[in-house]
């Protein structure tokens, strides 16, 4: 219907190309919100997971100096025991 009032009008034609135009640009806009709001949740989660890597990476380090610090003791006492013998 609206195809045959524009190949009529030319005034008719341009006001529902703006309309159109209009309705495409809000979708836009939508669109681009939602990419705004996916944006910042993707940026928090490269935070989490960077925070997230860091504490591994120190949790990993305390355990290995623990455990290293327990074989070092353990080496010592079996050396003083040896000596001692």
């Amino acid at each position: 219907m609206s195809t045959e009032i524009e190949k009529e009008s030319l005034e008719a034609h341009v006001e529902l190309c703006s309309e159109r135009y209009n309705t495409l640009h809000d979708k836009f806009d939508a669109v681009n919100q939602r990419l705004d709001k996916h944006e910042g949740m993707l940026i928090d989660i490269r935070n989490a997971v960077i925070t997230n890597d860091q504490n591994r990476n120190k949790q990993v380090i305390k355990w290995g100096t623990g455990i290293i610090a327990v074989l070092a003791t353990t080496l010592g006492t079996m050396t003083f025991i040896f000596l001692q013998s």
